[in-house]
């Protein structure tokens, strides 16, 4: 039957019998579909791997015969598989050859699956010749994208296979990067884009597997921490040809490498000629493209976190400069900071004006507030170092001209315009009465109108420097024998004055000045008795700032309950918010036991020192700070005791007899609580005990 179909078969050079698919239908009949061959390849006159090898010839070059192709190439696989030992050397190379060709020249699927079934067949049985991998794996990286899953698939399988061969693994992931740098085109030859972006989808699709504990997980992760300079390269080269889909391409694959901690910190040097910074800068940047975005935004949320690990250069700052409309607020902060460390808009840089431009023009309407304190913080350095009159001008302009200019918002950013108005505040030692008054004519900062006012100025620069926020060319070195807390409490003294200029003060000012008393009172005892005898002041001179920060005030006083040096100014402050009701209006319950608590804690003090007759030796210099020795000692007597047992107990009876009704019920039984654990005996808590249940 073989010698007849093979004899009768009529092949010429631009044609095949016409009865051809009943021929391989016959031939599909005897060989049961491949299984049975051997006595084919008796025959002398044409074996069935001549015949073969002949018909595979003539179908790749008649056109329109691809579901005949298919059929022929789906019997072939099967005689392969079931028996790839009858087959010669010779001959088995020359399907290959003929199966490749076929493979690169069809659209057909079908033909497509098949041949890719033949091609894994030869990976499978080690047919496979080291010259033929480049071919093999541009067609597999071609195939890939087809958008067919069954495909998609078989490429995988057929990779798979190469990399599990001792022989052929490492030549396999070089060939790859060879196809993803088109290493082997000719110079005369047109890319083609579709194996380089099938290749760079097989990394993506095995950088999943690294450090994975499966048998492919082991071989991915050793070729990859090997041959990661070659595949970084290969990157490079591909992301030079400026190509959007290969720049989204190479940008899904970084992300899964960061993901996969692949890329190691030696790769993020900048002076590393294959750095991930190098391939980067060469990548299409087309911001249309959601895809291009969608994969940049967190490729740079991870280059953020590396850079932090192997420090910041120009490069990557220059890269994070071509992604602005991309990076992140943070990562806008870390250029610039970058800018502020390197001291590269400070006057002693070559390219300082230039620097200072790039960052008002890149960055001001981006990060206006942060560009501003860079600016500045460069011109306080600048000045210290050079006495130039027109270097001062240019800052200045800078500063209150160029920073503010085109942001519209400037009125409702109060964060911008305190920051703007105790800059200017800071200058101006270092400014000169006619560029002063350049500034304040020609620069449009509204702010600097109200800066003019002395005493405005004066307010909000002791205001900064009570929250220790000093000036650069505030030096306490220069005068060791005064402290922080020396300046605290003089500026605490100076305050009292305020109150006499509260007109020209606004809310935000108000709020500011007791915000800057309440840091003070929290940083040494020293400021305790003018922190707390100035909020006294302010109950009735500044209400509403008192209301605003009352919580904070009173969870500070409780900490202070331990020094009895502030305990007599902190029941006056108590005694006098009971006689404010507009402040204690939004009072909580919570709130009200706090301030009862403060008087109980007084109280079980006064009792504890004296029965156990204790003497105290405290700095008393807070009250005499100018006249006196820095400390002084005193013991702790018995009318202080009294005094502060008997303002402790009218802080309790004020308070209650201004509760409403609904808050004296839900007090009492907490005020009766804490007189019983003073103690039953004691006339006072008694009397008060009756005040409060009836």
């Amino acid at each position: 039957y073989y010698k007849d179909i093979v004899e009768n078969c009529v092949m010429r050079v631009d044609s095949l019998d016409p009865d051809f698919d009943l021929i391989l239908r016959c031939l599909t009949q005897l060989s049961d579909n491949g299984r049975d061959i051997y006595d084919f390849f008796l025959y002398d006159q044409q074996p069935f791997n001549v015949f073969t090898i002949d018909v595979l010839t003539l179908l790749k070059n008649i056109p329109g015969q691809e579901s005949l192709t298919a059929e022929m190439i789906e019997l072939l696989g099967n005689c392969l598989r079931l028996n790839f030992n009858l087959f010669e050397s010779s001959d088995l190379l020359k399907i290959l050859t003929e199966i490749l060709e076929i493979t690169s020249l069809t659209s057909d699927m079908k033909v497509l699956q098949s041949s890719l079934s033949i091609i894994n067949s030869f990976v499978v049985f080690g047919n496979i010749l080291s010259s033929s991998l480049y071919f093999i794996i541009s067609l597999l990286g071609s195939a890939r994208l087809l958008g067919d899953p069954q495909i998609a698939t078989s490429t995988t399988t057929i990779v798979n296979n190469l990399l599990s061969n001792p022989s052929l693994s490492f030549l396999t992931a070089t060939n790859l990067c060879d196809v993803i740098q088109c290493k082997n085109l000719s110079s005369n030859a047109e890319r083609n884009n579709k194996p380089i972006l099938g290749c760079i989808d097989f990394l993506i699709y095995y950088a999943d597997y690294y450090q994975d504990k499966s048998n492919v997980g082991e071989i991915i992760t050793n070729i990859t921490d090997t041959s990661f300079v070659l595949i970084l390269r290969s990157l490079i080269v591909a992301a030079s040809y400026q190509e959007v889909e290969i720049s989204v391409q190479i940008l899904k694959l970084l992300l899964v490498m960061f993901q996969k901690k692949i890329v190691k910190p030696f790769y993020m040097l900048s002076t590393n000629e294959s750095s991930v910074w190098k391939l980067l800068k060469m990548l299409k940047l087309d911001t249309s493209n959601e895809s291009y975005k969608s994969n940049l935004i967190p490729v740079l949320n991870h280059l953020q976190n590396a850079s932090i690990q192997s420090g910041l250069s120009i490069e990557i700052v220059e890269l994070y400069e071509n992604y602005l409309n991309y990076v992140t607020p943070s990562q806008i902060e870390m250029i610039l900071d970058y800018y502020s460390n390197n001291l590269l808009c400070v006057c002693l840089t070559p390219e300082w004006s230039g620097n200072c431009d790039k960052l008002i023009m890149k960055y001001s309407k981006l990060s206006p507030l942060s560009v501003f304190r860079v600016i500045k913080e460069s011109y306080t350095r600048s000045i210290t170092l050079r006495n130039d009159p027109a270097m001062v001008t240019k800052y200045l302009v800078m500063l209150f001209d160029d920073c503010t200019k085109d942001y519209d918002e400037l009125d409702k950013d109060q964060d911008m315009l305190n920051e703007i108005a105790s800059s200017v505040v800071q200058l101006l030692p270092f400014v000169d009465d006619a560029i002063f008054e350049e500034m304040i004519t020609n620069f449009h900062m509204k702010i600097l109108v109200k800066s003019k006012d002395p005493i405005t100025r004066l307010f909000r620069t002791l205001c900064l420097q009570l929250q220790l926020k000093f000036p650069p060319s505030f030096n306490l070195e220069s005068a060791p024998s005064v402290s922080k807390a020396d300046v605290q409490v003089a500026i605490l003294r100076t305050f009292t004055s305020v109150t006499a200029y509260k007109s020209i003060l606004t809310r935000n000012d108000e709020d500011n000045l007791i915000n800057s008393v309440i840091i003070a009172l929290q940083s040494w005892n020293r400021t305790g008795i003018p922190s707390v005898h100035f909020l006294n002041i302010s109950c009735y001179e500044f209400p509403d700032s008192i209301k605003k920060f009352l919580s904070p005030i009173l969870t500070i006083l409780q900490t202070r309950i331990s020094n009895p040096l502030t305990s007599a100014p902190i029941l006056d402050f108590l005694l006098s918010l009971s006689e404010m009701p507009s402040l204690i209006s939004n009072f909580t319950i919570e709130e009200f036991k706090r301030i009862f608590g403060i008087a109980f804690k007084y109280i079980q003090y006064s009792n504890d020192t004296f029965q156990n007759k204790k003497t105290f030796t405290l700095n008393y210099n807070d009250s005499n700070i100018d006249n006196i020795p820095s400390t002084r000692n005193f013991e702790i007597t018995k009318q202080l005791l009294q005094y502060l047992t008997s303002l402790s107990y009218r802080v309790i009876s004020g308070w209650f007899i201004k509760l409403s009704f609904a808050q004296k019920k839900a007090l009492s039984s907490f005020i009766i609580k804490q007189l019983l654990s003073l103690s039953t005996d004691d006339p006072k808590n008694l009397s008060l005990i009756e005040l409060v249940t009836r």
